[in-house]
């Protein structure tokens, strides 16, 4: 930990962030969680392939800090992952689908698992957005509010609720 404090470059690439491991104390909840807690480092999960492949280009980059990258381990889920490398904005996430009823906030392979609940909801007539966060730190705070506002529709309470329940790591 001491490195870190001093602004050390170090990468830290994980396996198993997910919560069905085989026992109680191996998954990446805690892991993500104590990196978190950890000054100056960055906190990445990617949701497949590609994404692992660009946010290991982006930790070596010049000027990043420390990474740590939670990934699953086991098969992927594309075929074709072997795409050009490209820079991803750290703390900055992505909008999987567009909707106005519900928003689902997602970070690591379980937005695999989103995008085909969307896929049941859509069938129901249920418009749901979806969001991979990617990075639990630096947060999208931007992202954040703007869920919140759309979603939410100004209910103050239901806001600083969204705001403050995403890992409850809020800053």
């Amino acid at each position: 930990m001491m490195l870190l404090c001093k602004n050390c470059r170090l990468y830290f690439a994980s396996t198993g962030a997910d919560l069905l491991a085989k026992t109680p104390t191996h998954h990446g909840a805690f892991d993500m969680a104590f990196f978190r807690a950890v000054p100056n480092i960055t906190v990445a999960a990617p949701m497949n392939e590609e994404e692992l492949r660009n946010m290991m280009y982006t930790a070596q980059l010049d000027g990043m800090g420390t990474f740590s990258i939670r990934y699953p381990r086991g098969r992927g889920v594309m075929p074709d992952w072997k795409t050009p490398f490209s820079k991803l904005d750290p703390g900055k996430a992505r909008c999987v689908s567009e909707g106005e009823d519900i928003a689902i906030l997602s970070i690591g392979h379980i937005g695999n698992f989103v995008i085909e609940a969307v896929k049941t909801f859509k069938d129901k007539k249920i418009s749901v957005a979806h969001y991979d966060m990617r990075f639990l730190k630096p947060l999208d705070e931007e992202l954040l509010h703007d869920v919140c506002k759309k979603i939410y529709k100004g209910n103050y309470y239901r806001r600083w609720h969204c705001k403050r329940r995403f890992g409850k790591c809020y800053p």
